[in-house]
C-alpha cells in the first residue's frame, strides 16, 4: 500500500541527502589533497635520499684518494669541499654540486 510523506519528512530527507552529499566530497576532495600531498612529500625525500647517495660515493671515492699523510694544500677532501674549479670566468660556485 502507498503511504502518504508529509512535506516535513521530505524536507528532511533531502536536507540529509544534500548533507551527505555534500560531506563526502568534501571527504573526497580532502583524501585526494592529502594523497597528493602525501605523493610529492614522498618524491622530496626519494630526491633527498638520492643527494645523500650521491655525496656518500663522493666522499667515499675522496676518502680513498687521501692516505692521511701530507698538507692540507694537497689534501683531496678539503679541494672537494671547497668546489670545483672555475669553468668559465662567471661561473664562481660556493660549494662543490656533488657535496
Amino acid at each position: 500500500a502507498f503511504m502518504a510523506v508529509s512535506p516535513f519528512l521530505w524536507l528532511v530527507a533531502a536536507a540529509v541527502s544534500h548533507f551527505t552529499f555534500r560531506f563526502v566530497d568534501s571527504f573526497a576532495s580532502f583524501l585526494y589533497t592529502l594523497s597528493s600531498r602525501t605523493g610529492r612529500k614522498i618524491q622530496d625525500i626519494s630526491l633527498r635520499i638520492r643527494d645523500l647517495l650521491r655525496m656518500k660515493e663522493t666522499l667515499q671515492e675522496i676518502a680513498g684518494q687521501c692516505d692521511g699523510h701530507g698538507g692540507t694544500a694537497e689534501c683531496p677532501i678539503l679541494h672537494a669541499l671547497e668546489g670545483p674549479v672555475s669553468c668559465h670566468p662567471n661561473h664562481n660556485p660556493k660549494r662543490s654540486k656533488n657535496l
